[in-house]
């Protein structure tokens, strides 16, 4: 079984696995412009961005198949 003090097994990959494809900075203009290239609108990529957690993966199937409720209202948090 999977030590909880080392954190491998499927958990731990499958969190791995995700943490690995989150976009920021740099790389996270690079997949909004990518997925423009797809033909999306900019503003309907921003969203689905925000709403996967800038995930561009998780942002291209939203796109696809409809952001979930609750995301598609949220606004970028302000700055202080």
């Amino acid at each position: 079984p999977p030590s909880p003090i080392t954190g491998t097994g499927e958990a731990a990959d499958f969190y791995q696995g995700s943490a690995s494809h989150l976009a920021t900075g740099a790389q996270l203009e690079s997949s909004i412009a990518m997925i423009c290239d797809m033909g999306f609108d900019r503003e309907q990529v921003v969203q689905a961005m925000r709403a996967a957690f800038n995930n561009p993966d998780r942002a291209v199937e939203y796109l696809m198949t409809g952001i979930p409720a609750g995301f598609e209202a949220q606004a970028p948090p302000v700055a202080a």
